[in-house]
């Protein structure tokens, strides 16, 4: 088979709707998405993994640093016009996006912001919900220049990943803007609304979905009660699995583990009304630089 690589990079960021964007691209038949659409290939330049956090070794068993691996996860995709690689780690590491710059000479690059105290703290919540962070969020932002000199993984860099500026800075640089579609998840009609344009920037003629289900905030609703009570619940879970249909189990795990699990301190609202404060030329930027309305964060 002839081997070819992604030309399609939605590299971030983490926590901001790029898991519905892509599902949203997979329904087009000429979008071709790999089993494991996060390889993170070019974050690690040939070399195995040096992440060291909690539950990293996981994450890493889900990416590829050998290029004949990497290669593989698209040996059947070469008839298709778009091939993507949805590796959010990227738009946190320029050496990674100049890697893609390099090898990859006609990539388009797709990039998600939200509001980034709210990323910071949807990582956080997500992370408490996985059982791995057991700090508050106001320990973990003071912990985080130590986690980053351990070599925890950008996941765990909850206020630095949020700082999109290295990010988009080597991307204006790396590739024509016409290459380059930047879009705003937490803008009313959230990722429905971006989907026109992202079409058009793909030029794909099929019609566009709607995004995913659990994209939506379903707070309140039956399964997020339900995963509510199953986080608190002692009982014991895996036995009654196979009890549940498997659509219901998909939009559990996700309310569980994403949007219900966690709680907030007084004191951390405090602390992400500081960090929204400290993070703010980071809307400067993007109205700046890419003419985007971010008012709202």
């Amino acid at each position: 088979m002839i081997s070819v690589l992604p030309n399609l990079f939605v590299v971030g960021a983490m926590r901001a709707g790029t898991t519905a964007l892509v599902s949203a691209l997979s329904s087009d038949s000429t979008v071709y998405v790999p089993t494991f659409r996060e390889p993170h290939y070019f974050l690690f330049d040939g070399k195995p993994s040096h992440f060291r956090g909690p539950g990293d070794r996981a994450i890493a068993n889900s990416m590829t640093y050998k290029p004949r691996d990497y290669l593989r996860l698209y040996r059947r995709a070469a008839h298709f016009r778009w091939r993507i690689d949805a590796s959010t780690m990227y738009l946190t590491s320029t050496d990674a996006l100049a890697r893609i710059a390099e090898c990859v000479e006609d990539a388009r690059i797709v990039v998600l912001l939200r509001s980034p105290a709210q990323r910071a703290f949807s990582a956080w919540r997500y992370m408490t919900s996985r059982r791995l962070e057991t700090l508050s969020f106001t320990q973990a932002l003071q912990q985080e220049p130590q986690r980053i000199s351990r070599q925890y993984s950008p996941i765990w860099h909850y206020a630095t990943a949020s700082d999109y500026r290295p990010g988009l800075v080597a991307l204006l640089n790396l590739f024509p803007r016409d290459r380059l579609y930047v879009g705003v998840s937490d803008s009313p009609g959230g990722i429905s609304a971006l989907l026109p344009s992202l079409w058009a920037f793909l030029d794909l003629e099929g019609e566009q979905p709607r995004p995913d289900a659990t994209s939506a905030n379903l707070a309140g609703s039956l399964p997020a009660m339900l995963a509510h009570l199953a986080y608190r619940s002692p009982w014991p879970i895996p036995q009654l699995r196979r009890l549940v249909p498997a659509r219901l189990r998909a939009s559990l795990k996700y309310h569980l583990f994403t949007e219900v699990a966690g709680g907030i301190t007084d004191h951390d609202r405090e602390t992400l009304l500081t960090l929204r404060s400290t993070l703010s030329p980071v809307a400067h930027f993007v109205t700046e630089k890419l003419a985007i309305d971010v008012s709202h964060w």
